[in-house]
């Protein structure tokens, strides 16, 4: 009897396993509504947790918790055809927690796709390596190898390797760049390596004799990422190296296509000059291949800025012989990470932003540098080089954008008019750059303590710019447009400027420059909190706002114009995520404005809205290059499932989206509380919505109506 129960149990066990090794359920064909769903099956427990469409049109779902029998969180990836949405292929882990494709899936320049797996175990070829860590290539078109090892695919040879754990990065050649920070090298731990790939893959053990590697505990080399160059080369960030017996210098290395298979030092890499630097994580690359490198932590804060070709730099530390660099502690030449930085302009050069510079014992005023392509090395920020403050804490240089026609604009918030705090300034400069002192003769200026002026500014696609001074006027705020050659020499009104009626109003919170240089000023805090958004010509508006020339409000704390999204040929979106639906509060609202601009007042006849409180619609937005976009509402409830989360698809031509979200307009989710679990990617080339919806294991595609009318022309 023991026996019999024993052998059924068996054939129940092998049935299951042969369900489970077919191919999934091909999903739904696509309905009359242009919508259907792809069911996970026996051990799914996450899937659809990441989703990523495909060049050619399949696409790629991941389960990292998916089970089987004893074996838990083992991980899946599967490939699905865009054409059929059925199953192609399917890859798992085989030992617990192995979580295949736990940390993502990245899309190669040729097609391909590249799977990564940090907790993956592995094996040395006597036993298992818990958390060795994998990295896994596989085809477009017939997917992932059937049984992960490191025959196929990139794996650490020690525990907790964490292989990939940095993520992986791809290079303009096709080939791939697998960054793992906590790989051990059998003396030291969390040395760290970047290990380079072609488009064929890697396979085998990650060791620092085919990687660039670090030679101390913690130097966690490639912490600060990887940075792929135009060229197909990439540099490699590294701000906690240790230079010897120094701690956490830094470092930044080139290396070609083909990797770095040596040990980061001073003799081939640039390098900080002293402990505490963390030289290394902040790099621009400039318009023609080369980049530029800022160590704001250089030298006592001193900061340095150094500019390097397509090539590279020789390697060594950075000195005041090859970078652009401060006289004083603190000047923080490059900015940090909050302020400051590195504008590439039009032209070639770049400017370097300063804005704790201090001017001799007048701290903190700020500097802007203009540099050629080839960087300012030798040079010492000053007066003669730079555009400056010339009062405490005018922190010049705050906020710098690049022009169409190869100058530049220095916004300076905090600029003090005589003795007049706070009145801000914003001054353009052309490619060579400005010196001097920012003054009332070289910019446009508040007039008022805290006005502010230039607290946000925008190149226009004609080479103009716009400036918003939110706090202008006790915060009233205002929208000014200039040309490219500045607005020296005046202050900012309502003679010149689109300004608010009211304390309170802010408007130029926000601002969008157009695609045919026009723009659009959003003022989500104007009358109250009602908000609007404001279309205006190149040459600007002027005059208080006001329901007749913007989009609107009709409660308080609308706040329209939150958000500005652009489209193609000068349409943008309006994105209100706590607009009030009638009694329904912060239901949220999108609404589609034509090159021609918006006004009137937000309503479910003219945006897609929410229908509940705090459906918060219009939380994020994704444009496709196709003049399609989708719009994120994670806090959407489904009826009495609150927060289950929406994604909706509408298009920039035809009938916009209007009305209520639902599964009429995009994927609705089916869980309490989970909308922002769902995930969501777009095939191109079939024009499809693919949305995750992990916690009800299940992935939906949505697609238009019309574009279902004819699916073999579509197609």
């Amino acid at each position: 009897m023991a026996r019999k129960i024993l052998q059924i149990i068996l054939v129940i066990l092998i049935l299951i396993t042969a369900v489970a090794s077919q191919p999934a359920r091909a999903g739904e064909p696509f309905q009359p509504d242009g919508s259907g769903n792809i069911p996970g099956g026996f051990g799914n427990g996450d899937f659809g947790k990441t989703v990523t469409a495909l060049p050619n049109g399949n696409f790629v779902v991941t389960d990292p918790a998916y089970s089987l029998f004893f074996k838990t969180g083992i991980g899946a990836v599967y490939l699905y055809s865009g054409l059929t949405h059925q199953r192609l292929n399917v890859a798992t882990g085989t030992q617990n927690g192995d979580h295949f494709g736990s940390g993502g899936v990245v899309v190669l320049a040729g097609g391909d796709y590249v799977v990564i797996s940090p907790d993956f175990t592995t094996s040395n070829g006597v036993t298992d390596v818990p958390a060795g860590g994998a990295v896994t290539l596989c085809s477009a078109v017939t997917g992932c190898p059937d049984t992960i090892s490191g025959l196929n695919s990139l794996v650490g040879g020690r525990n907790n390797d964490h292989v990939g754990s940095q993520g992986v990065k791809r290079l303009v050649g096709g080939g791939y760049v697998v960054s793992s920070m906590l790989l051990d090298n059998g003396v030291s731990v969390d040395v760290g390596v970047v290990t380079a790939c072609p488009a064929s893959g890697c396979v085998g053990f990650v060791y620092d004799n085919n990687s660039l590697a670090g030679t101390h505990a913690d130097d966690r080399v490639g912490s600060g990422g990887v940075t792929p160059l135009p060229g197909g080369s990439f540099l490699v960030s590294s701000p906690v190296w240790d230079n010897g017996a120094v701690k956490n210098v830094g470092a930044l290395t080139h290396c070609l296509a083909s990797g770095c298979n040596t040990l980061v030092a001073a003799s081939n890499s640039l390098v900080g000059a002293g402990a505490d630097e963390s030289f290394g994580y902040l790099v621009t690359i400039l318009a023609g291949g080369g980049y530029v490198a800022r160590s704001p932590f250089w030298n006592g804060i001193r900061g340095a800025v150094i500019a390097c070709p397509a090539n590279g730099c020789a390697p060594g530390p950075l000195t005041t012989l090859n970078s652009l660099t401060g006289s004083q502690p603190n000047d923080s030449v490059g900015g940090d990470l909050s302020s400051g930085g590195i504008t590439v302009l039009n032209g070639g050069g770049f400017v370097v932003s300063s804005p704790y510079w201090s001017n001799g014992a007048i701290l903190f005023t700020g500097a802007v540098t203009a540099c050629p392509a080839s960087g300012c090395g030798g040079e010492v920020v000053s007066a003669s080089n730079s555009l400056v403050g010339s009062s405490s804490s005018d922190n010049v240089g705050v906020n710098v954008d690049a022009l169409v026609g190869g100058g530049y604009v220095v916004a300076s918030p905090g600029w003090t008019k005589g003795a007049v705090a706070w009145t801000g300034a914003v001054t353009a400069c052309p490619a060579a750059g400005c010196t001097g002192a920012v003054s009332t003769a070289n910019s446009l200026t508040g007039s008022q303590v805290n006005d502010s002026v230039g607290g946000m500014v925008m190149a226009l696609a004609g080479g103009g710019f716009i400036v918003g001074s939110s706090y202008w006027s006790a915060q009233k705020g205002a929208a000014t447009a200039c040309p490219a050659v500045g607005c020296a020499g005046m202050v900012v009104s309502a003679a010149n400027s689109l300004v608010g009626s009211q304390a309170g109003d802010l408007v130029g919170h926000e601002l969008l420059a157009l695609k045919d240089g026009s723009y659009a000023v959003g003022s989500p805090y104007w009358s109250n909190g009602t908000g609007a958004a404001t279309h205006c010509p190149a040459a600007g508006c002027k005059g208080a706002l006001n329901p007749a020339n913007s989009l609107v409000g009709s409660q308080a704390n609308d706040e329209v114009g939150k958000n500005l999204v652009g489209l193609g040929g000068g349409q943008y979106l309006v994105s209100s995520p706590y607009w009030n639906n009638g009694a329904q509060t912060f239901a949220g609202a999108v609404t589609l404005c034509p090159a021609a601009g918006c006004v009137g007042v937000v309503s479910a006849a003219n945006s897609l809205v929410g229908s509940h409180t705090d459906d918060q619609v219009g939380f994020s937005i994704l444009v496709q290059t196709n003049g399609e976009f989708i719009i994120s509402s994670p806090s959407w409830d489904n009826g009495a499932l609150s927060d289950a989360g929406a994604f909706s698809l509408c298009r920039s031509t035809l009938t916009p989206c209007v009305g209520p979200v639902s599964s009429a307009n995009g994927v609705t989710g089916g869980a309490a509380a989970k909308g922002a679990n769902l995930s969501v990617t777009y095939d191109t080339l079939h024009k499809t919505m693919i949305v995750g919806r992990p916690d009800e294991n299940m992935v939906s595609y949505f697609t238009y109506q019309n574009q279902l009318y004819l699916p073999f022309l579509k197609r």
